[in-house]
This record gives C-alpha cells, structure tokens and sequence, in this order.
C-alpha cells in the first residue's frame, strides 16, 4: 500500500520499471561533501564519550586522596575509597552536563535549522562539529596537564549542540534519487 513517501520499491521493481539498478558508489559520491564533517563530528563524539567517564572519576578522586594525580588509577582500583567517593562527584556533573544539552537541543534546534536554511547546511554542520573539539582539548590538558576538568564540562556543552536534523536534511539535499534517501543515511 502506499504511504505517506510512495510505494516501497525493491531493487527488482526498480529494475522492472527501467531505473538503474542501486548503485552504491553513486550515492557515496553523492555524499562527498558529508564526510569530512562526519569524520570531524565522529571523532569528537568517540573520543569525548569513550573517555569522559573514567577520567573524570579519577579528576574527582584527586580530592578524596594524597596520591600524585598520575597514580589514581580508578579504572584499575575502583573499589579504592578515593574512586568510591568520586563517584557520586561524577555522576553529579555528568547529569548536569546531560540536562544542559537537552536545554540546548529544545532552545537552539530551531535557531540552527532556521541558520541553515539561510546559510547552507554544510557551514552549519562542520561549525557545530568544531565545536566539540575545545571540550577534547581541555580533556587533553587535564591527561597530560592536570589541568581542571570543569573547563571540559563547561565546553561539553558545544559538543552537544543538535545538528541530526540538519544532517538528515543535507543529506536529502544531497541525494539526487530520493529512493537512494535511506542509504545515505544508513551510510553516514
């Protein structure tokens, strides 16, 4: 039955009503222009998100102990009484952090869809991808440096900022074929 985007093609009814068969390089040429900011995004995101976690306990750990910053280990030791109490330090902030980007997604949504219908969608998706990256180098300096994590929680916030429907929208932008639309999203 139709919906509300037309029938649901396969590759054989493509192929039965004369449409070239899908062609995968197509609709990955197609989304050139996406992939350095989705590898600018990408890296952010999994750097930011597969590390804040446990440094962040061993950042708030430093208060509850006398041990040198570089031997609090407490992916190592969790059960230490230092890494015990930073726990509850680190769940504060990652909570608030985590309400501060839902905050940010309702307030600012409409302001960057708005931004780039005006402007383009590409400058909008690679600034908003940039902007995650403050956060990684305050997440470096406290690694190599010591220095505080509460600049990471304050920069966390311009990691978060909502660009999905932009993507999703660049992307159909981007897709000559509309029955190609959900491959490129799957691809990036």
């Amino acid at each position: 039955a139709d919906g509300l985007m037309g029938p649901a093609q396969t590759e054989s009814s493509r192929q039965e009503d004369g449409d070239a068969a899908f062609d995968f390089y197509k609709v990955a040429r197609q989304l050139g222009s996406v992939w350095i900011p989705v590898l600018f995004g990408g890296l952010s995101t999994g750097i930011r998100t597969t590390n804040l976690s446990y440094l962040g306990l061993n950042f708030f750990a430093q208060q509850y102990t006398d041990l040198r910053p570089g031997d609090i280990r407490c992916e190592d030791t969790p059960e230490a009484s230092y890494c015990q109490a930073a726990i509850n330090d680190n769940l504060f902030w990652s909570t608030t952090i985590g309400a501060i980007g839902s905050v940010l997604h309702f307030v600012l949504g409409p302001f960057l869809g708005a931004l780039s219908d005006a402007i383009g969608r590409r400058p909008v998706i690679l600034l908003c991808s940039l902007l995650g990256y403050p956060s990684l180098v305050s997440l470096a300096l406290f690694v190599y440096r010591n220095v505080s994590m509460y600049i990471t929680f304050a920069l966390m916030p311009l990691g978060e900022l909502p660009v999905l429907a932009i993507w999703f929208a660049y992307i159909v932008d981007l897709i000559e074929d509309s029955r190609d639309s959900s491959v490129g999203f799957g691809l990036v």
